[in-house]
């Protein structure tokens, strides 16, 4: 916060925001034979309205061709 901030209004949006929740207790899986390793973030955060999920991982695939979505 910056000292001009009105603490009340940031306080209220925070709470706006965090009563909202769109998805909770994520998990990332892949089928077949597709491997994830070195997922960032390791742990998924909850989904809040408003907000979006971004995540980073390569994908390796056991046999011939790419990953196949």
């Amino acid at each position: 916060m910056r000292p001009a901030e009105d603490i009340e209004a940031k306080v209220s949006g925070l709470y706006t925001k965090i009563s909202n929740p769109v998805l909770t207790n994520l998990k990332l899986s892949a089928t077949n034979d597709i491997t994830l390793s070195d997922v960032y973030t390791a742990q998924l955060p909850d989904l809040f309205h408003g907000n979006q999920l971004v995540g980073l991982w390569p994908l390796f695939r056991q046999g011939p061709g790419p990953p196949s979505p």
